[in-house]
């Protein structure tokens, strides 16, 4: 029980003793055969045990037997009064007050263990733990976990610096300037292609071209060597019938003239 409490417990059980009620019940509490059986036997056992010079540990035991005996049958009687007396002075505001002491105790407590902690760490669990752990660090197996656990920090460390170094890289390869430069290498290589293509596609159609009229020049030559042929033989004629070669010869000659002028043209659909 808090210290500021302890004189109005002490004030309220005195003002309970002298409530008449009170008196009235501690007047038939003593009254008991019981209770007064038990200080007969307390008087028996002590004024011997005064007589001795309380030398008889058998005496001693009996008074002490018989005190716990009165003052349980006390106790056991007085504790609903002491209770109800004890129930009334704690009002609100002593409430209030034991609230705040109990926090301010246990303020000072933590304090007072916070501040323990902090003298008795550094003198006594420090140099234990730095011990343990200078011990535990020389291990092998240790070691061997350390350096493993190193290793792998130490390469991941890099893998992210070169990621980084490549993100970077790329960030500034696409700015604008870098990025017009790609769009103009790729335009130019687009355009050589077409030029290329473009270029291929006007020689065939040169040569395409230049075969062709090779072959008209040439089916014009004959041409004109078969018509030099048929006007020699009318001149070589002067007005002569023609024979049946002749007829023959010249008939040939007007199917081989005409026969290149018929596969040149494309046959017209039928209507």
């Amino acid at each position: 029980m808090p210290r500021t409490a302890t004189p109005v417990v002490i004030d309220e059980s005195i003002k309970a003793l002298e409530d008449q009620p009170t008196r009235e019940r501690l007047e038939r509490i003593m009254a008991t055969p019981e209770l007064q059986q038990t200080i007969r036997e307390l008087a028996a056992a002590t004024v011997p045990g005064f007589i001795d010079g309380l030398d008889s540990a058998e005496s001693k035991a009996r008074i002490h037997e018989f005190s716990k005996a009165l003052v349980a049958a006390l106790v056991e009687e007085l504790r609903p009064a002491m209770r109800e007396a004890v129930q009334e002075a704690l009002s609100k505001d002593v409430q209030a007050q034991l609230d705040r002491m109990v926090a301010d105790m246990a303020a000072q407590a933590t304090h007072s263990v916070m501040k323990t902690a902090a003298t008795d760490v550094p003198t006594t669990l420090s140099p234990a733990m730095r011990a343990a752990l200078a011990e535990n660090l020389g291990a092998p197996e240790v070691r061997s976990a350390a350096a493993s656990t190193a290793h792998d920090i130490a390469k991941s460390a890099l893998a992210g610096s070169r990621e980084a170094i490549l993100e970077v890289q790329q960030a500034q390869e696409q700015g604008p300037v870098q990025r017009m430069a790609r769009f103009l290498t790729r335009a130019g290589i687009l355009l050589a292609v077409f030029a290329l293509l473009f270029i291929a596609l006007v020689a065939f159609g040169m040569l395409s071209l230049r075969s062709r009229a090779i072959r008209a020049e040439q089916a014009s030559e004959a041409s004109a060597q078969r018509v030099r042929k048929l006007a020699l033989l009318m001149l070589s004629s002067e007005g002569q019938a023609w024979s049946p070669d002749e007829k023959a010869m010249f008939q040939q000659e007007l199917e081989t003239e005409a026969e290149p002028r018929v596969r040149g043209r494309r046959p017209r659909p039928h209507a």
